[in-house]
């Protein structure tokens, strides 16, 4: 039914880019002249490319001797819509630039994803055209795009390994609120499909950020400072906290209400847009499914980093 679990892991951690890289997810596309069935699953900018991943599913058909060839165009290009500004191909992969083909294999659920590599845009471009022109060609115009890499980024923090957040977290433990430290955090997904049906849960690699309190709000980082764009807010006159998530490659939030299992566990399970859904699970999407994911946070102890220095080797083979 779904997508292997390794695929659904590669998708998940190809969004954790580095920070100079905008990426947009299933971007949405003004008009496409378009011969077979071919969509832009992610335009990712680089300081060195534009990376633009396509999506190809064949027509079935029952007659094993059968397949499609598939290949792009050497004078494929990209330009700022409705302007003349060439950026053309670079190179290609997982499929063959003409007169080589790719063989695809119609009797199978063969689908292949494949990457177009353009030169860099400048910031301030936020539609481009991509441009196949040969006869049967693909070409997509109006395509809209995070390009945005002036805007700030979140605020880190000046601590960059674990070692550094737990003399933090040791040094600050009697002040601290019950959602503050280090956390394991693991997560899982729910494809739901026909009338609440659901597939099995895929799960993610595990991770280690860390919770601080800055200002209102709890803020999430990763282990080297990062800030996740993610934050807790307690509730007024309640124990709870509300979590939100900004999600800038599908330019939306997923939100969603904190459960304590125990004072060292909790959990968030929340919805993802569905755009987002429509990435992890490819193939596997239809319109109207939904895809949740259930977060679940386990407190990494607080030791004393001097005498415990052993505690700090928390690798990611360590707490699976």
């Amino acid at each position: 039914m779904l997508t292997q679990k390794t695929t659904i892991t590669l998708l998940f951690l190809a969004l954790f880019l580095p920070m100079q890289a905008q990426v947009t997810i299933f971007p949405e596309v003004d008009k496409v002249k378009n011969s077979r069935r071919i969509e832009i699953v992610k335009v990712e900018l680089t300081d060195e490319f534009t990376i633009i991943d396509f999506y190809y599913a064949p027509i079935r058909t029952e007659n094993s001797t059968v397949g499609e060839w598939i290949c792009v165009s050497n004078k494929y290009y990209i330009t700022p819509a409705k302007m003349d500004m060439r950026k053309y191909l670079i190179m290609a992969k997982n499929v063959s630039i003409c007169p080589k083909s790719t063989k695809v294999i119609t009797t199978q659920r063969e689908d292949i994803t494949y990457q177009l590599y353009f030169p860099p845009l400048e910031t301030g471009i936020y539609k481009i055209d991509i441009i196949e022109k040969k006869s049967g060609g693909t070409n997509f115009y109006g395509v809209h795009i995070n390009n945005q890499r002036d805007r700030n980024a979140p605020d880190s923090v000046p601590y960059r390994n674990q070692v550094a957040f737990m003399k933090y977290f040791y040094t600050h433990k009697d002040r601290l609120d019950k959602i503050e430290g280090l956390w394991k955090l693991d997560i899982r997904q729910q494809h739901f499909f026909y009338h609440d049906r659901y597939a099995e849960d895929l799960t993610t690699e595990p991770q280690v950020v860390a919770i601080m309190k800055k200002g209102n709000l709890f803020i999430t980082y990763g282990e080297h400072g990062n800030n996740r764009d993610e934050y807790f807010r307690k509730l007024t006159g309640k124990k709870g906290y509300f979590f939100r998530k900004k999600i800038p490659e599908v330019e939306s939030e997923a939100s969603g209400y904190i459960v304590f299992g125990n004072p060292n566990q909790f959990f968030i399970k929340y919805i993802l847009p569905d755009r987002l859904a429509h990435y992890y699970l490819l193939k596997d999407y239809m319109p109207g499914d939904k895809l949740y994911e259930i977060a679940k946070y386990t407190r990494i102890p607080v030791e004393n980093p001097i005498i415990k220095t052993n505690l700090l080797e928390i690798k990611k083979d360590s707490i699976k």
